[in-house]
C-alpha cells in the first residue's frame, strides 16, 4: 500500500482519556474533559497543513516518576536544497536535565531535511552523546536508486541499504503527520527508515477529544502510532499522542510506557516563531 493512504478501519476506538497530573500538563494548566463515548465516531475528515510553518520551535517537557527528566526543542529553520529539491531544514535538540546528568547524560542533536512539496526525507544527521557512547551519522536517501547511503564518521564505517520508497526519518514523521487529511477511525500508513532498517508505520486515529487551557477548550485528536518490519510488529512500546484537532495539528501531549523507563510524559511547554 502506498504511504498516507487509508488502512485498517478500527470499529471502536477506546482510547482511555489521559489523565496528567498538574506537573505532567501543559504549564500545568490542562484538565481532560470527557470526551463523547457515542459508539459512532465522528467521520469529518480534519484538515492537515498544506505547508510547513518556518521558524516554528516547539518545546517539549519529557517528565518521569514526576520529575522533569529532559527537553527536547524542535525548530523548522529554514528551506534548503537537497538533492536539487527544496527541503525544510528541521533541527532537534534533546538534553537531559542535571539531576538525570548524574545517571545518564544525553545530548542529542538531530538535523532531518523534509521535501517542500511531498514531505518525505533527503537526509538525515545524527550528532549525539549518550552515555559513554557518542554518534556523528548521516543517511542521504536516493529516490532514482531506492537506497540509503550512511556513512559513520565515528567508525569510518558506510553501508548501503535498500528503500521500499520515499521514507521518514524519526524527525520528519511527525511532521508528515501534521501535513494528513485524517479521519476518526482510520490508519495511515509511511515508511520509517531508522538505524539502517525500514520500518512500516502506521498512525491511527482512534478518537476526538478535549483539553482544557486557560479556560479555553482545545479541541483533540488521539492517534496511536504502531510499527512492523517485516511480519514482526512492535509491541513492546506503547504510545498514545494527543494533537490538536485544528489548523497547526500540534503535539499537545503524549504518554509513553517503555520497558526500562517504565511511564514517559511527553508535554508541550512553549511555541515560538523565531
Amino acid at each position: 500500500m502506498k504511504p498516507g493512504v487509508y488502512t485498517e478501519s478500527l470499529s471502536s476506538p477506546s482510547a482511555p482519556a489521559p489523565s496528567p497530573s498538574a506537573a505532567d500538563t501543559p504549564a500545568g494548566r490542562v484538565s481532560v474533559i470527557a470526551p463523547d463515548t457515542s459508539d459512532k465516531p465522528a467521520k469529518e475528515i480534519s484538515p492537515g497543513l498544506k505547508k510547513l510553518p518556518v521558524g516554528e520551535r516547539l518545546t517539549f517537557s519529557i517528565r518521569w516518576l514526576g520529575l522533569e527528566a529532559g527537553r527536547t526543542e524542535v525548530t523548522i529553520k529554514d528551506i534548503v536544497k537537497i538533492n536539487g529539491r527544496d527541503c525544510y531544514h528541521i533541527e532537534a535538540f534533546s538534553h537531559t536535565t542535571y539531576l538525570l546528568d548524574l545517571l545518564f547524560r544525553i545530548r542529542d542533536y538531530h538535523d532531518s531535511f523534509m521535501d517542500v512539496e511531498e514531505f518525505y526525507s533527503h537526509r538525515f544527521l545524527k550528532k549525539a552523546s549518550e552515555g559513554a557512547h557518542t554518534y556523528d551519522e548521516t543517511n542521504d536517501f536516493d529516490y532514482a536508486q531506492n537506497k540509503a547511503f550512511y556513512v559513520n564518521r565515528k567508525k569510518n564505517h558506510t553501508k548501503v541499504t535498500e528503500l521500499p520508497g520515499k521514507v521518514q526519518d524519526i524527525v520528519s514523521v511527525s511532521y508528515w503527520f501534521r501535513t494528513q487529511d485524517v479521519e476518526v477511525g482510520k490508519g495511515y500508513k509511511t515508511f520509517l527508515h531508522s538505524d539502517e532498517k525500514n520500518y512500516e508505520v502506521t498512525i491511527h486515529v482512534l478518537k476526538k477529544d478535549h483539553f482544557n487551557i486557560d479556560g479555553k477548550t482545545i479541541p483533540m485528536m488521539v492517534i496511536e502510532p504502531k510499527a512492523r518490519r517485516g511480519t514482526k510488529v512492535f509491541t513492546r512500546g506503547h504510545a498514545k499522542i494527543w494533537v490538536t484537532d485544528d489548523g497547526e495539528r500540534l503535539p499537545l501531549f503524549a504518554e509513553l510506557r517503555v520497558i526500562i523507563a517504565g511511564r514517559l510524559n511527553i508535554v508541550l511547554v512553549s511555541k515560538e516563531n523565531i
